[in-house]
């Protein structure tokens, strides 16, 4: 059953978080960082953003607790900060990134 005391004490919670989810740099570094640690230089590659673009993207999504860091060296790692944001990313991609199927029943991505 829906709890909607529950949803009235973290309305405010998961409407911040989805004013963060809530730009498509942002989402695309989400998907990437669903597949594991990166650093920088590979989230530059994936999302297609510009480095200087990416970091601000970095920082709002590190200031909203959604991604962790850790340095090695001169390189700054980010994964996500919850293994919930995980599952959150999957639903999304289940959504929008489907899988499609070939005929002769094995997935194909779409």
């Amino acid at each position: 059953m829906f709890d909607i005391e529950r949803l009235k004490a973290n309305a405010a919670g998961a409407t911040d978080l989805l004013k963060i989810l809530s730009n498509p740099i942002r989402l695309k570094t989400l998907c990437s960082l669903a597949e594991g640690e990166m650093n920088v230089g590979e989230l530059v590659q994936r999302t297609g953003a510009k480095q200087s673009c990416l970091s601000q993207h970095l920082s709002r999504l590190r200031d909203g607790g959604v991604v962790t860091t850790r340095r090695d060296g001169h390189l700054v790692f980010y994964s996500l900060s919850d293994p919930a944001m995980g599952q959150l990313v999957g639903v999304l991609r289940e959504i929008y990134c489907p899988l499609e199927v070939t005929t002769k029943g094995l997935p194909r991505a779409a």
